[in-house]
């Protein structure tokens, strides 16, 4: 990078320390960064800006080590330039968009391909807890006559409480379990409360399942959890989603709950997205997907579509904010070891080695405070981790349309959902970890079908490997662990994704200036 005249600082920034490193505190990025003597001495003296030889010879420093130094800055948006402006203005856009919702007149919108009938398939009502359960509602349902079902009949409360300070001032419950199942659910799959007291007389997250709401800039969006055993049959027996409006508005009424876009939201290193590009984002993504996973294309399609579709928004929102679109933007300077020229099957071998040896102990943890039902949850996802290092998909579908389809739809409903920025602020680590869940949810049924000898997956396998997958990953633990490595989850399935998925060479990674090389 040609640096001529490096632009004067932002006015914003603060600098600090923390502990014994100095840091710059960006508030419109929320981000913290630590930096050296050298980029701390260029920060002081850049209150106008400067050519690179006025700031090598008031340091004292070669202009190549004041590149370096200068880089950090810019790629970050630090210093005052039309980056900077860009990100300021989508801070803005995307605290205007979080203002309140009034569910009297919002319209709804309905995610296309996903819809359910329930078919008291049991699955969205065992291992999870359900919850949290207002007061109010766990009192009138305690008001009942359960005497038929044995745990409740020796007087056991079918709520329990799991911390003292809920939302509103009293303990937070949930329903309890038997046998890592509700309380409340019968043998036959059917909930005890529905038949006894009727559906609206349910706690909201029972009558709220499967259905997600997320907040955009054309009201209401409706989506699918995909955490039904039985979703092949739901989808297919459901009329379109659109018809239970009335239901849906007294959901949204009754206080099931909005997701909203974080602020701030980032794109790349120090790149936001304004509310808007990132609401177009989400329904080309999901364009995208449906328009190339059709009949007859690959079960690698769907993964192919979102990685490509992500890349080509991030190059160029690059360019819209007058940055250099040739500097990747799958990867910080600071966020890799030294991988270039690795190949990505060993990426995929150290997210998995990681995961393997997590789910090894946390299944210890969970015989240990025994719950069997958990240790076995950790046990079935640590084995799947073994198929995960073979080609994923080079497997043998008795029908290969339907898995192209509910891995298509599981894309879909993450992305409806905002599960790509529900847990990080970064949109290249959520899609990554969107194709990683995919990923171990093909494992996982490619370990199903070997461990009962069959030549074949079968389009149970998939689901009921969905379910147990996304499950799984919603677990505060298991975020955590991920999280650790998110610089090597982007790397193996973003950056490389083509070379999992066919024959084409691993990219060599260029970590940009002042990087390794």
């Amino acid at each position: 990078m040609d640096i001529v005249e490096v632009p004067a600082r932002r006015s914003d920034i603060k600098q600090g320390r923390s502990g014994t490193t100095s840091v710059l505190t960006d508030p419109v990025m929320c981000m913290t960064y630590a930096i050296n003597p050298m980029i701390k001495a260029i920060w002081n003296i850049l209150d106008r800006p400067k050519t690179v030889l006025e700031l090598a010879h008031i340091t004292g420093t070669e202009a190549a080590e004041i590149e370096v130094a200068v880089t950090f800055l810019l790629q970050r948006a630090l210093l005052k330039t039309p980056h900077a402006t860009y990100n300021e203005m989508a801070s803005r856009d995307i605290l205007r968009s979080l203002q309140e919702v009034s569910l009297n007149d919002v319209g709804l919108t309905y995610t296309p391909g996903l819809k359910h009938a329930c078919q008291a398939c049991g699955s969205c009502c065992s291992a999870t807890d359900v919850g949290p359960v207002r007061h109010s509602v766990a009192d009138d349902i305690r008001s009942a006559n359960w005497s038929h079902i044995p745990a409740l009949a020796t007087g056991m409360d079918p709520f329990r409480k799991v911390s003292t300070n809920g939302p509103d001032g009293k303990p937070l419950l949930l329903l309890e379990t038997v046998d890592d199942k509700c309380v409340f659910l019968s043998s036959s799959g059917a909930c005890e409360v529905h038949a006894a007291l009727g559906g609206t007389r349910k706690p909201t997250p029972c009558r709220q399942f499967p259905y997600v709401f997320t907040h955009t800039d054309v009201g209401i969006r409706v989506s699918l959890q995909m955490e039904c055993r039985a979703y092949d049959r739901a989808k297919a027996a459901a009329p379109e989603t659109s018809s239970q409006s009335t239901m849906l508005r007294e959901l949204l009424q009754s206080g099931a709950p909005i997701h909203q876009l974080p602020t701030p939201l980032r794109a790349a290193t120090g790149l936001l997205w304004g509310h808007h590009d990132y609401v177009r984002f989400e329904s080309e993504l999901i364009q995208s997907l449906r328009r190339a996973c059709t009949k007859g294309t690959p079960t690698s399609q769907p993964f192919n579509v979102l990685v490509q579709t992500t890349r080509k928004a991030i190059q160029t929102l690059y360019k819209r904010a007058g940055m250099d679109a040739s500097v990747p933007w799958y990867v910080e300077n600071q966020d890799l070891p030294s991988l270039a020229g690795v190949s990505p099957y060993i990426n995929i071998q150290t997210i998995t080695d990681e995961l393997t040896t997590f789910c090894f102990h946390a299944q210890s943890v969970a015989k240990t405070r025994r719950l069997p039902h958990l240790a076995q949850r950790f046990n079935t996802l640590g084995r799947a981790l073994d198929f995960a290092n073979e080609d994923v998909f080079d497997i043998r579908w008795d029908d290969p349309d339907a898995a192209r389809s509910i891995l298509t739809d599981l894309f879909v409903s993450g992305i409806a959902n905002r599960e790509v920025i529900r847990h990080c602020r970064d949109v290249r680590i959520g899609v990554a970890w969107l194709v990683l869940r995919s990923w171990l949810a093909l494992a996982m049924a490619k370990m199903r079908a070997k461990e009962v000898c069959r030549v074949s997956c079968r389009t149970t396998d998939l689901i009921d490997s969905m379910v147990i997958v996304c499950k799984m990953l919603r677990e505060r633990a298991v975020l955590e662990v991920i999280d650790g490595m998110k610089s090597r989850v982007t790397l193996a399935f973003l950056t490389n994704l083509e070379a999992l998925t066919s024959d084409t060479a691993p990219q060599v990674i260029n970590r940009g200036p002042g990087g390794n090389r």
